[in-house]
């Protein structure tokens, strides 16, 4: 559908409520931006242009280190990934990562993540927007051991040890499949969740939260509190059967577009991952984003992409 930008709030009922930022301040101006000096952004996309264009992450870092872009080292190279972040592959910065080989930059990533006291839940949010999971097996699970153990010592006492905190880390993502997949149609509902992780002697109504949180609202979307906001304001969008028009309060971040009904609103609803989304040509003041499969250099699609959204 299409969409044309409005820099004002609607007049319509309920509008002229102040509009808040995610911090609980007043929030930008629709039009600011927020983004690094010229010379660090030139920088950056300079560093991610010979990510990009290599074969693989590897291949990536490998190209960077041989330039003289990047020191050979984890820390030098876990902060080139975070500050790049988007701007780079993601499922090569995954597969990347997640290689045996690249045990300490991953180390380096995870544990730079402030963890203390969030929902488990909340957290494998937070590493979802950081570091892709639609990972071959062997490389997730690498991903989500590393995730685990920092995860357990941020909030000691909710598991056991992190071998608890993996495997309920796992069933959640698990969950979020099942539970936002349109391919699954027997969904699992909260008393087979609990049954399933029954062994980690957690309470009851600590998976019961975590099942309600999670099928509530895919892990993909990030927690509004947590989002980098680059910019936010009002929309007037058309709705999906192409039959009118609604005015909705955006929110643009560095992994997506997320669409709230309301300022106030905890949950998106609707959102674009922009790692797989093209903006179409304006024509006036209306665009249109549509998603679309991620291409390597080859052009050969890497992974199946999300579902349109928007």
């Amino acid at each position: 559908p299409t969409t044309p930008a409005a820099a004002a709030p609607p007049t319509s009922a309920g509008s002229s409520r102040s509009r808040k930022s995610l911090g609980g301040g007043v929030s930008p101006a629709f039009n600011a931006t927020l983004h690094h000096p010229a010379a660090q952004e030139r920088e950056l996309k300079l560093k991610a242009a010979v990510f990009n264009q290599a074969e693989s992450g590897k291949k990536g870092i490998k190209a960077l280190v041989q330039k003289g872009l990047v020191e050979d080292s984890p820390k030098a190279i876990g902060a080139l990934l975070r500050e790049c972040g988007p701007r780079l592959r993601q499922l090569a910065v995954s597969d990347f990562l997640g290689s045996e080989a690249s045990t300490d930059v991953l180390v380096y990533l995870i544990d730079s993540m402030q963890l203390g006291g969030l929902r488990l839940d909340a957290a494998v949010r937070k590493l979802n927007t950081s570091i892709y999971l639609r990972v071959e097996a062997q490389k997730l699970s690498r991903i989500l051991e590393t995730f685990a153990k920092r995860y357990h010592e941020c909030n000691p006492g909710i598991f056991a040890d992190e071998s608890a905190a993996y495997i309920t880390t796992y069933a959640l993502l698990m969950l979020n499949t099942d539970a936002h997949s349109s391919k699954v149609k027997n969904k699992m509902n909260k008393d087979t969740f609990i049954s399933m992780n029954r062994d980690q002697n957690l309470p009851h109504a600590y998976l019961g939260a975590l099942y309600d949180n999670v099928t509530a609202c895919d892990l993909q979307i990030e927690e509004r509190e947590q989002l980098d906001v680059v910019r936010e304001g009002w929309l007037l969008k058309q709705n999906r059967r192409k039959v009118g028009w609604k005015w909705r309060y955006v929110v643009l971040s560095n992994r997506a577009l997320y669409v709230y009904k309301s300022v106030s609103d905890a949950l998106p609803y609707s959102f674009s991952p922009l790692e797989y989304s093209v903006v179409g040509p304006p024509v006036g003041k209306k665009f249109e984003v549509r998603c679309l499969p991620d291409s390597g250099p080859g052009g050969g699609a890497a992974a199946a992409p999300p579902r349109p959204t928007l």
